[in-house]
């Protein structure tokens, strides 16, 4: 019986290219690690993260799965709901893009991020770019908050309000609309 061009054919290659799609991810997650920080950083993550009993309790968990609730750890409870974009590469925690910091190396983290004192929206969101862990906006806020440098530069930065003006009551009280009507009157 011929075979339809429609037809699916069996994969022989279907492991070992899932495989090499997997290599190719986790290569490019750690490469997009490396755009965002150091070797030194990273590897102070790691270190902290092999330390962590968190840590390890959350990887061996993505690697057993999330299907069965009794079996997940109260340690690890913080990351239910979305463990569904929790990745193990390189001995690292992602969460999508980002990388999950482990407990010790949090307030080091939070440190670089706000060193640029951009104010708690723009810590936030440089955080959000790279890294996460449970809690970590309001651990953002309370560092800037805290911040005297973040303070006195946020009282420098108040907008002036805007102010309201008076409308002219009629047209003809307006410059420019007398303009427009009289270039228009004198249209041939």
């Amino acid at each position: 019986m011929p075979t339809h061009c429609r037809e699916c054919l069996p994969d022989k290659d279907d492991d070992a290219g899932h495989d090499e799609l997997a290599a190719i991810a986790d290569d490019e997650q750690m490469n997009a690690l490396k755009m965002v920080a150091s070797p030194a950083t990273i590897e102070m993550i790691k270190s902290a993260a092999a330390a962590d009993n968190q840590y390890q309790l959350l990887l061996r968990q993505i690697h057993v799965g999330w299907h069965d609730a009794a079996v997940i750890s109260p340690a690890v409870k913080d990351y239910v709901t979305f463990a569904d974009k929790l990745t193990e590469v390189g001995g690292l925690v992602f969460k999508g893009d980002r990388v999950v910091i482990p407990q010790d190396a949090r307030a080091e983290i939070s440190r670089c991020i706000h060193s640029s004192h951009i104010g708690v929206n723009g810590c936030i969101r440089r955080a959000r770019e790279a890294v996460f862990y449970p809690g970590m906006t309001a651990d953002m806020k309370l560092m800037v908050s805290r911040c005297a440098i973040c303070a006195e530069h946020q009282a420098m930065s108040h907008k002036e309000p805007l102010m309201p003006y008076t409308a002219p009551s009629r047209p003809r009280n307006c410059p420019l609309l007398m303009r427009i009507a009289t270039r228009l009157n004198s249209a041939p």
